[in-house]
């Protein structure tokens, strides 16, 4: 089930309320001895706070586009790398002035808001050092795209702000679109 999901979102709800009647009808008719009746009413309110926690995490996580899915909450999928131990110096050794000029190329990103003001390019970075692999998403001003104007200026690049984890899962939410084409 798709943490991001309607039908993850109605089972939640679901419990909630579930979680929520079951205390109610049950507090006062549980049977047994003291101790036994302690321990239930616990677990039932335990499982109240447990159903309305995880549906309020599920809110904010589908309104604001925190995590894609179950292995991005976890920290499990394939993007999930750690770089090497480079020392202090941050190189490793290495002459990072010798190693060979790399040249990226950008495509078109998918995903929501990121035609706007120009769109949203995307590559795929490896730190020559770190070894790391990025998915790197960069914002480019209509302005470099299009023929130049004597009387237009516009910076010549700016980076959105990322966040752990896939980047393309923000991109809907990305002020750098709307702020700085102003």
């Amino acid at each position: 089930m798709s943490l991001t999901g309607t039908p993850f979102l109605a089972t939640l709800i679901a419990l909630s309320v579930v979680a929520l009647a079951v205390p109610l009808l049950l507090w006062s008719r549980l049977p047994g001895p003291r101790v036994l009746r302690v321990a239930a009413r616990t677990l039932m309110l335990l499982f109240a706070q447990s159903t309305a926690v995880a549906l309020v995490f599920t809110l904010v996580n589908n309104a604001n586009n925190l995590y894609d899915d179950w292995a991005d909450l976890l920290g499990t999928g394939s993007y999930v790398q750690r770089a090497a131990d480079l020392g202090p110096d941050g190189t490793g050794g290495t002459a990072v002035e010798r190693l060979p000029r790399v040249r990226q190329t950008f495509a078109r990103a998918d995903g929501p808001g990121m035609r706007a003001a120009g769109g949203v390019r995307v590559t795929e970075l490896r730190g020559r050092v770190s070894g790391v692999d990025a998915e790197v998403y960069v914002w480019l001003p209509r302005s470099t795209t299009t023929p130049p104007t004597g009387t237009a200026r516009s910076p010549s690049w700016s980076c959105c702000r990322g966040t752990r984890g896939r980047r393309s899962r923000g991109s809907g939410r990305w002020a750098c679109t709307s702020s700085c084409c102003r």
